[in-house]
């Protein structure tokens, strides 16, 4: 296969993890912005496993683009931008493990009481933490951005 073939299909991986994580972040911030109903925690499982999902895509097809692309490693590991994006994805990622938790949690509690419905201080705090994502996400293709330049 072109080197050049497989560069392209591990820039297309790449992006369309990124459509994927924030396509599905965007809902995540819509379905916690009013009260949380019963549908709305299965539908929050779901779609957070969808983050975990494009978030493992632009993982990989990153790995791949740096030891197989074509600018090779060494453009990538000595660049101060593209350490930075790393380092933002860490902190993405961190910040996706509260929501993913208490996620988790909300539907084990559902399963338990049909009537459960989460404290409104522990919708806000998720709110937090993906505002977080989001805030992390608009640096990364800062990074991304600069990494080229």
């Amino acid at each position: 296969m072109s080197p050049l073939f497989l560069d392209g299909l591990f820039a297309y991986g790449h992006f369309i993890g990124i459509g994927l994580l924030v396509a599905f972040l965007a809902m995540e911030t819509a379905l916690t912005r009013d009260a949380i109903t019963p549908d709305r925690i299965l539908s929050l499982a779901r779609i957070d496993a969808g983050i975990g999902a494009g978030a493992m895509l632009i993982l990989a097809a990153g790995i791949c683009r740096v030891l197989y692309g074509l600018k090779g490693a060494d453009f990538y590991l000595g660049n101060p931008a593209f350490l930075a994006k790393m380092g933002l994805f860490v902190l993405a990622a961190l910040a996706s493990m509260p929501p993913t938790i208490q996620f988790l949690k909300w539907r084990k509690a559902l399963a338990a009481d049909p009537a459960f419905r989460p404290a409104s201080n522990k919708v806000r705090a998720i709110r937090g933490h993906l505002f977080a994502e989001w805030g992390c996400l608009v640096l990364i293709a800062l990074a991304a951005v600069l990494i080229t330049r």
